[in-house]
């Protein structure tokens, strides 16, 4: 309040609004026990750990599951090497995991030949 009076006021004199003295209240809505339940929000720290895990993810597929080097993951995404892997272990992603092709291998070396 004293910061907006500062620079609202004109001259070497503070000027303040009464009405800014005045407490203001927002008016809440009552709520009821069964809607406080439907209007949950998801926290804000899962929302950024999807974001970071979805870019982990993205940039690993971009790589084909590289993560170090100038053409790996962790560059791509402007990490240290380190500090990437550290995410994907807090996160649980495993870079053998993650393929361009969304885990499915192409690799039939385990199949038998017909």
């Amino acid at each position: 309040m004293i910061e907006r009076a500062v620079i609202l006021s004109s001259g070497p004199t503070l000027k303040v609004p009464v009405t800014e003295l005045q407490p203001r209240t927002p008016a809440v809505p009552a709520r009821n026990d069964e809607s406080a339940g439907s209007t949950r929000r998801t926290p804000v720290r899962s929302i950024l750990a999807e974001v970071d895990r979805n870019q982990i993810i993205r940039a690993l597929k971009e790589t084909d599951g590289r993560i170090g080097g100038p053409n790996g993951a962790a560059n791509r995404l402007g990490l240290k090497r380190t500090t990437f892997i550290t995410r994907m272990k807090k996160l649980g992603i495993d870079a053998s995991t993650v393929s361009e092709h969304d885990g499915t291998s192409t690799d039939t070396s385990d199949s038998p030949t017909p």
